[in-house]
């Protein structure tokens, strides 16, 4: 685990229109934005290889137990440091920052980013060093990521005692994040995760 300075680059491909009051979905779009780039602070760990290896879960497997052990981290982070949620963000990518996992509306996947063509795309993620980030959501950070990195232990302990104590099957906004957008055994695999590293 470590803590320090990141470069957050995101680009926003599309919108959604939503119909007031009711927030009906009423359609949605592409747009071409150029990119943004934030300097700020993030605490950061990496799953160990030793780890991965006892799990033996595909890779696609291990970054569906990343999300949903990032949803729920982000949760707790809030109401350790007694901040909003948009104060902070995550992310899962490589340590090296070789690619990173997101949701895209063709399902989950792990993408690198290319420097010449300034766009993501699928890649081959060889070494696999999965990586969860939660970063501070201002330029130049605003002091979480050192509290984050202090509190590290506490933080996957309260994870598992949430994760576990929830009564759901296989995920739900209160431990892992909907199971759409983790999957389907994102319950299990971050349980088991937070198993091994505890």
């Amino acid at each position: 685990m470590e803590h320090g300075e990141v470069q957050v680059n995101y680009k926003i491909a599309g919108f959604k229109k939503i119909k007031f009051y009711t927030n009906e979905n009423i359609g949605y779009g592409s747009v071409n934005l150029p990119e943004q780039e934030m300097h700020t602070t993030a605490y950061w760990f990496t799953i160990s290889q030793e780890v991965l290896n006892r799990l033996g879960y595909s890779p696609g497997e291990i970054i569906d137990g990343l999300l949903g052990l990032s949803y729920q981290l982000q949760h707790i982070a809030t109401f350790l440091l007694m901040c909003d949620i948009n104060d902070l963000e995550r992310c899962i990518g490589d340590k090296s920052s070789r690619w990173f996992a997101r949701n895209s509306p063709d399902g989950r996947g792990i993408y690198s980013y290319d420097l010449q063509r300034k766009e993501a795309s699928p890649t081959i993620y060889q070494p696999f060093q999965p990586t969860l980030f939660l970063y501070d959501n201002y330029p130049g950070g605003i002091g979480f990521s050192e509290q984050l990195f202090e509190s590290h232990e506490l933080l996957l302990k309260k994870a598992r005692e949430l994760i576990e104590k929830c009564p759901c099957r296989q995920g739900c906004p209160s431990c892992v994040g909907p199971v759409n957008e983790v999957g389907a055994s994102s319950k299990e695999i971050a349980t088991n995760i937070l198993k091994s590293i505890i």
